[in-house]
C-alpha cells in the first residue's frame, strides 16, 4: 500500500472517530435527558390515571353505600318490584351501571334491573367471600355471571331499621370505562400505540390489561418480578428500565393505589409500559443528523489530506521500492534525488546503508559454510537419539491414556450418581465424598473431608446407638451386616432425611483393608409415605373406635373426655379442647380438655369473635390451620393459647342443633405443620361428637315425652272418676241455686261450694293434659290476643312487668283456648318466680317456616315461635333435663307441676318447647305452635236460656246413678222430655223402640265411658245405623280423648265434658237441636 494512501487512512480514520465520539456524547447526552422526560411524563399520567380510578371507584362506593341505605331497598316490607323498578330508575339516572341486583343472604337474586337469574342461587364468588368475611362494602375487580364479561363489582349488605343485615345489593360497571380513563394521551405518545398497560392486585394478579385481554383475571403480570422487589421494600411508586424477553430495552413506571377521600383503596398497582425505542426515538434522530454531518466534513478533509500526501511521499515511494529490491539481493540500488530538505537526506542515508550491507554480506557467507559442515555432523547423532526417545514416549503415553479412560469413567460415575457416595478411613475420617452429598445432606464434600466429626454429628439421636454399634461391629470384624442398614440423618438445615447404606471394603496394594466405601441413598420420600400411611391407619382406627363409643350409651362427658385423651396421644400434641358456645353466642367455654393447667378447664372463656382462632373458626365455618400463632394476622391470640405457650394449632367447629355446638381443636408448644390429612381427621372426630351430642338430645327428648304419657295414664284415670263426682257435686249445686231465692242464706253457702267445685275442676283439667292418646278440643283464635291477656292477667298484683313485641300479621293457630292460656300462664308464673325482686319479662312472637333442614323435633311446616325471656337467676347444666319432671322444683310450697303441664299441652298440641339458660344471666323460654291460614269467626256467644215451644224428647245415658239424675232433673226443669238408660245397649234398644212408634229423640246425650258396657264410641255406631241423623252428643270425665276433641268425626253432632253446670249443659242441647 502506497504511503500516501496510508496517511490518508490515518487522517480519515482520526476524523471518523472524531465523529463517532461527537455522535455517541450527543446521543447519550440526549437519551439521558429523553429519558427524564418520558419518566417523569410516565409519573405523571401513572398517578393522575390512578387518581382518576379511585375517584370512580370512590364514587361507585358512595353510590352503593347510598343505594343500600334507600328507603325502599332498605325495607323488609318492599316487594321485588318495588325493588327492580327502584334499581331500574338508579341505572337509568346512572348511565355508567351495566346492571343492578339485590340478593338475600343465602344468595338468591331478589331482584334485576335485567330480570335475570331470579329466584337463582349465586356463586360463592370474590364479593360474597368479602361480605361473607363480615365486610360491609366489598369492591372487587371478577366475570360476572349474569353479563358474561368482566365487570368491577360493588357490593354492599342491606340493613333494615334496627340495623339487622336481610341482603346485598349489588352494582356492575363495565371495565371498558376504565380504558376511557387511559387512553387520553400523555403529550407526544399515543398510549393505545405505544403504551402497554397493566392494573394488578396486591399479588401481581391482572385486573385490566391493554394489550393483554385474555391474561386478565387469569394470570399474574409479567412485570411482577421487577414491581414486586420494590414493592416489598414499601415503595409505593417508581420507575424501572429492563430488558425484555424479546432482548428489547423498555422503561416502566408503577404506583400504588392511596385510596380518595374515605375511600381507603384495594390496594392495587398501575403499571405503565414504553419500549425505548419510542421513548429515545427524538435522541436517535438527533444522532443520525450528527452523523451525516460528520460524513461530509470528514470527506472535504481526507480529500485535502489526500493532495498533500502525494507531493510529500514521492521520495518516500522511491526508497521503499529501493528497499524491496535490497531485500531480494540486489546490492547496487542507487537513489537519485536532488531534494535537500528531510526526503533528500533520507535517500542519502539510505544508499550509505546499501553500501555497508553488501560489505557485510560477504563476510557472512564466508562464515556460513564453515558452520554448515558442523551442523551435518551433530545432526546425525541426535536424530539417531531422538528415535530412541519417541519409542519410550509413545509407550508412556500409552499408559497414561488407559488410565486416564478408566478414572474418567469412575469419576463420571461418582460425580453422576444420584448417591451420596464416600470413601471412609478405618479412623472414621472421610478421604473423598460425591457432589450429591450436598444434594442429600446439605454439605459439601468438602465439608466432610475437612471434618472428620461431621460424619457422625448428622446422625439422628434416634439412630446413634444402632451406629456406635454398627462401627464396634466393623471395628472389630472389618465386616458389614447382611442386612442393609439405614439412618436417619440431620441435614444441614436441620431437616430430616433417611438413607439406606451399602458398603464395600477398600484394600491396599497389600491387600489390608483400609477403610470401606459406603453409598447412600435418599429414601426420605418413601419413608415419610410409609409414615402417612401408619398415621392414617392410627387416626381411621380411632374415629372408629371413637364411633362405637358415640353409638353406645355412654356419658356424654365422658365421650368428650375420651375424644381429647386420643386425639393429643395421636396427632402427637400438647393440648386438646372442646369449647362449648355459650347461649349468648359471644363466648366460649373449655369444656374439656388435656394438658392445660389446673382450674382452666370448666372455667377458661375465649371470645367468639375474630379475636381468637375457635372465633375465627365458627365465623369462617372451615377447618383453621395455624402453623405459627406469633405471626398469625387472620386473627388475634388469645389469653388461653398465650399463657400456655402455644406457637401451631389447628382447630374445626362442632355442628349443633339450631347452631354450632362448639369447637373442638389441639394445640402444640412447638412448631409444626399440620396436613390436610390431620385436619380431615380432626373433623371427622368432630363430626362425630355432633352425632353423639345430637343423639344424646333427642334421647332426652323422647325420655321426657315417657315421663309424661306414662303419667298421663294413672292422671286420666282418676281425672275422669273425679270429674264424675264433680259433676254430680256442681250440677246440683247449680240446680239448688235454680230453687233458691238469691236473698236467701243459703244461696251464698252454695256460690261458695260451686266456686270451691270449679276449683277442683281446674285441678282436674291439670290432670286430664296427662292423659295419654287424646288431643285438645281445638278451636281458631288469634294467640297474639291470648298472650296479653294471660300474660297480663298472670302478673297482674306484681311487681313484675310483661313487655310485648309481637306483629300485627302474626298467624292465628288452631287451639284449646283453655289449655292454651293455662299453659302461658304456667310459663309466666315460673317467670316471675325466678326473679322475686322484680322485672321486666320480655314476650316476643313471630311466624316461621321448620324446613328440612332444620333439627327441631317438628313437621315441617309453618309455625308461631313464641319467647318468654326473663332476667332471673338462670338455669345450670345439671338441672335442664329435670324442669319438665313432674313434681320436680326448686322453690318452695310449689307442686312442681307448671311446667310439666305446660310441656304436655304444647306436646298434644304438636308443638315443642325448648330452653335456652345459664346461671346468672336469665333463660329464655321457646314455644312453637302449628299456624292455621284459616281466618277466625265472629263468637255470637248465643244463649238459649228456654227450650223451644215445641216440647222435645231427650234420651241420657250413663252410668253414674247421681248423674243420671240430676241430668234428668236439669233438663225437665227445662222443660225437656227425658229418658233415661245406664249403658249403651239399653240406650239402643230405647232409640229403636221410639223410631218403630214414630215418637223419635231430639237429642241422646251418652257418656264415652261405662266400665263393663257398652260406651258412646260403640253405641253411636248402632244409633247411626237405626238413624243417620241422629242428634248425639258425647259426654266425659276424659275430657281429652280423641272422641272429645273431633266428636263430628265419630258422628256425634255436639260434645260436653263433665264436669258441668245447667247452663253449660243448657247451651249444648240448644245448639244440636238448633243446628249449631
Amino acid at each position: 500500500m502506497r504511503f500516501s494512501t496510508k496517511l490518508t487512512i490515518l487522517f480519515s480514520t482520526i476524523i471518523l472517530a472524531s465523529g463517532i465520539v461527537i455522535s455517541y456524547l450527543v446521543y447519550t447526552s440526549n437519551v439521558s435527558t429523553s429519558e427524564n422526560i418520558i419518566k417523569d411524563k410516565l409519573r405523571n399520567q401513572v398517578l393522575h390515571t390512578l387518581e382518576e380510578i379511585d375517584r370512580i371507584l370512590f364514587e361507585r362506593y358512595a353510590d352503593i353505600k347510598v343505594l343500600a341505605s334507600d328507603h325502599i331497598i332498605s325495607s323488609r316490607n318492599s316487594t321485588p318490584r318495588q325493588i327492580t323498578e327502584r334499581l331500574i330508575e338508579y341505572k337509568n339516572n346512572y348511565k355508567i351501571y351495566a346492571s343492578l341486583s339485590l340478593f338475600n343472604l343465602d344468595r338468591i337474586r331478589m331482584a334485576d334491573t335485567d330480570g335475570a337469574n331470579i329466584g337463582k342461587q349465586h356463586s360463592f364468588s370474590e364479593y360474597w367471600k368479602g361480605i361473607a368475611q363480615g365486610k360491609e362494602i366489598v369492591v372487587e375487580i371478577s366475570q360476572s355471571e349474569s353479563l358474561n364479561q368482566v365487570v368491577f363489582h360493588f357490593a354492599s349488605l342491606v340493613k333494615d331499621k334496627n340495623r339487622i343485615p336481610f341482603g346485598v345489593v349489588v352494582s356492575r360497571v363495565p371495565l371498558e370505562n376504565l380504558y376511557d380513563i387511559i387512553k387520553h394521551p400523555t403529550d407526544i405518545y399515543d398510549v393505545k400505540r405505544d403504551f402497554k398497560i397493566d392494573l394488578v392486585d396486591k399479588e401481581g394478579f391482572i385486573l385490566f390489561s391493554n394489550y393483554n385481554k385474555k391474561g386478565m383475571l387469569k394470570e399474574s403480570t409479567h412485570h411482577w418480578d421487577e414491581v414486586k422487589s420494590y414493592i416489598v421494600k414499601g415503595v409505593k411508586s417508581g420507575d424501572i428500565k429492563y430488558i425484555n424477553l424479546q432482548g428489547e430495552a423498555e422503561i416502566l413506571f408503577f404506583a400504588k393505589e392511596q385510596g380518595y377521600l374515605d375511600f381507603k383503596g384495594k390496594d392495587w398497582i398501575l403499571i405503565m409500559e414504553v419500549p425505548a425505542k419510542v421513548a429515545f426515538a427524538s435522541a436517535a434522530k438527533l444522532r443520525n443528523e450528527v452523523i451525516i454531518v460528520s460524513a461530509i466534513i470528514g470527506f472535504f478533509a481526507i480529500a485535502i489530506v489526500f493532495f498533500f500526501s502525494r507531493h510529500v511521499s514521492e521520495t518516500i515511494s522511491k526508497i521503499s521500492a529501493a528497499t524491496d529490491d535490497v531485500a531480494k539481493g540486489k546490492m547496487d540500488i542507487k537513489i537519485e534525488t536532488t531534494s535537500k530538505d528531510e526526503t533528500g537526506r533520507l535517500a542519502h542515508a539510505f544508499n550509505k546503508m546499501v553500501e555497508d550491507l553488501k560489505d557485510a554480506q560477504d563476510r557472512i557467507l564466508a562464515h556460513s559454510r564453515e558452520l554448515e559442515t558442523i551442523v551435518a555432523e551433530r545432526t546425525a547423532e541426535l536424530k539417531q537419539i531422538n528415535e530412541r526417545l519417541h519409542l519410550e514416549l509413545v509407550e508412556h503415553k500409552q499408559a497414561e491414556e488407559a488410565l486416564r479412560e478408566s478414572e474418567e469413567k469412575y469419576r463420571t460415575l461418582v460425580l453422576l450418581s444420584k448417591d451420596a457416595i464416600f470413601g471412609v478411613r478405618n479412623d472414621k475420617s472421610i478421604s473423598y465424598a460425591s457432589p450429591a452429598c450436598l444434594d442429600i445432606f446439605g454439605y459439601t464434600p468438602e465439608e466432610f473431608v475437612a471434618n472428620p466429626e461431621l460424619s457422625i454429628k448428622i446422625i439422628h439421636p434416634d439412630s446413634q446407638l444402632q451406629f456406635v454399634e454398627f462401627w464396634e461391629h466393623y471395628a472389630k470384624t472389618k465386616k458389614f451386616p447382611e442386612e442393609v442398614l439405614g439412618w436417619k440423618c440431620i441435614r444441614k438445615d436441620n431437616t430430616i432425611v433417611y438413607t439406606e447404606n451399602i458398603n464395600t471394603n477398600i484394600y491396599n496394594d497389600m491387600g489390608a483393608v483400609v477403610g470401606f466405601q459406603t453409598i447412600a441413598r435418599d429414601i426420605t420420600e418413601r419413608k415419610l409415605a410409609e409414615e402417612k400411611l401408619r398415621v392414617r391407619e392410627r387416626q381411621q382406627a380411632v374415629v372408629a373406635e371413637l364411633g362405637q363409643r358415640a353409638l353406645e350409651d355412654v356419658d356424654l362427658d365422658r365421650l368428650m373426655q375420651d375424644i381429647v385423651s386420643l386425639l393429643a396421644k395421636t396427632l402427637n400434641v400438647d393440648y386438646c379442647k372442646i369449647l362449648e358456645l355459650l347461649p349468648d353466642s359471644k363466648s366460649l367455654l373449655l369444656r374439656t380438655g388435656v394438658g392445660w393447667k389446673e382450674g382452666v378447664v370448666g372455667h377458661a372463656i375465649v371470645g367468639a369473635d375474630t379475636d381468637s382462632q375457635a372465633g375465627y373458626t365458627l365465623i369462617s365455618h372451615g377447618p383453621i390451620i395455624v402453623p405459627d400463632l406469633r405471626t398469625e394476622t387472620r386473627f388475634g391470640a388469645p389469653k388461653l393459647l398465650i399463657d400456655h405457650n402455644v406457637i401451631s394449632g389447628m382447630s374445626v367447629v362442632i355442628e349443633g342443633w339450631k347452631r354450632p355446638f362448639g369447637v373442638l381443636g389441639v394445640h402444640a408448644r412447638q412448631q409444626r405443620e399440620f396436613t390436610v390429612d390431620d385436619a380431615h381427621f380432626l373433623h371427622a372426630v368432630a363430626n362425630l361428637l355432633a352425632a353423639a351430642i345430637e343423639r344424646k338430645r333427642m334421647e332426652d327428648e323422647l325420655f321426657k315425652t315417657g315421663k309424661l304419657e306414662s303419667l298421663g295414664i294413672l292422671a286420666g284415670g282418676i281425672a275422669h272418676d273425679f270429674n264424675n263426682l264433680l259433676t254430680g257435686i256442681i250440677g246440683n249445686i247449680s240446680f239448688a241455686k235454680t230453687i233458691v231465692k238469691p236473698d236467701e242464706k243459703i244461696y251464698s253457702i252454695l256460690e261458695k261450694s260451686e266456686e270451691a267445685s270449679l276449683k277442683a275442676k281446674d285441678l282436674t283439667n291439670q290432670l286430664i293434659t296427662f292423659a295419654k292418646g287424646g288431643a285438645p278440643v281445638k278451636e281458631l283464635i288469634s294467640i297474639r290476643d291470648l298472650i296479653k291477656e294471660t300474660a297480663s292477667f298472670a302478673v297482674s298484683g306484681s311487681s313484675i312487668k310483661c313487655e310485648f313485641k309481637m306483629p300485627d300479621d302474626l298467624w292465628h293457630v288452631e287451639v284449646d283456648e283453655g289449655q292454651i292460656k293455662q299453659a302461658i300462664s304456667n310459663m309466666i308464673i315460673n317467670a316471675e318466680q325466678a326473679m322475686p325482686q322484680g322485672g321486666v319479662i320480655k314476650i316476643r312472637a313471630e311466624n316461621i317456616v321448620i324446613g328440612s333442614k332444620d333439627t327441631l323435633l317438628l313437621k315441617e311446616g309453618k309455625y308461631i315461635r313464641i319467647f318468654i325471656i326473663d332476667q332471673g337467676v338462670g338455669i345450670s347444666k345439671e338441672l335442664f333435663g329435670k324442669i319438665f319432671d313432674p313434681y320436680f322444683t326448686t322453690k318452695q310450697n310449689r307442686t312442681g307441676l307448671g311446667l310439666t303441664t305446660a310441656y304436655s299441652i304444647i306436646y298434644k298440641h304438636h308443638g315443642l318447647i325448648t330452653v335456652d339458660s345459664e346461671p346468672g344471666a336469665g333463660t329464655t323460654f321457646y314455644i312453637y305452635l302449628p299456624a292455621s291460614q284459616k281466618i277466625t269467626a265472629d263468637k255470637k256467644g248465643v244463649e238459649r236460656e228456654g227450650a223451644a215451644k215445641v216440647k222435645r224428647k231427650i234420651l241420657v245415658m250413663d252410668d253414674e246413678k247421681m248423674i243420671l239424675e240430676l241430668t234428668y232433673n236439669i233438663l225437665q226443669s227445662i222443660g225437656y222430655e227425658v229418658e233415661l238408660a245406664r249403658d249403651g245397649k239399653e240406650a239402643i234398644e230405647l232409640y229403636r223402640k221410639a223410631k218403630e212408634t214414630n215418637g223419635s229423640f231430639d237429642v241422646v246425650i251418652i257418656d264415652l265411658t261405662i266400665p263393663g258396657g257398652m260406651g258412646g264410641r260403640e253405641a253411636i255406631k248402632e244409633l247411626l245405623k237405626i238413624d243417620p241423623h241422629v242428634k248425639a252428643i258425647v259426654s266425659s270425665g276424659y275430657s281429652n280423648d280423641p272422641i272429645m276433641a273431633d266428636y263430628e268425626t265419630y258422628g256425634f253432632k255436639g260434645v260436653i265434658a263433665k264436669p258441668y253446670s245447667i247452663q253449660e249443659l243448657r247451651r249444648a242441647v240448644s245448639d244440636v237441636i238448633n243446628g249449631k
